[in-house]
């Protein structure tokens, strides 16, 4: 990371001392709850309902918004 451009990493996990352990937060385990994974799928998913909210402007199709081409 280019710490001279001033900008915020998008997202950050650090290797943390829990004695006599080093654990990353958040963790990088996919099976933890509180894991990386799951809050880049919990954003993503996020997003994805957004699509719900946004009229569709192309008139050709029938459907009023983009609901339908998500899968929740």
């Amino acid at each position: 990371m280019d710490q001279s451009n001033g900008f915020a990493p998008l997202f950050q996990a650090q290797l943390e001392l829990h004695e006599p352990y080093l654990v990353f937060v958040p963790s990088l385990d996919s099976n933890a709850p509180d894991c990386f994974a799951s809050m880049v799928e919990g954003l993503i998913n996020d997003i994805i309902k957004m699509a719900s909210l946004i009229p569709r402007i192309a008139l050709h199709h029938e459907t009023a918004n983009y609901e339908v081409l998500c899968d929740w």
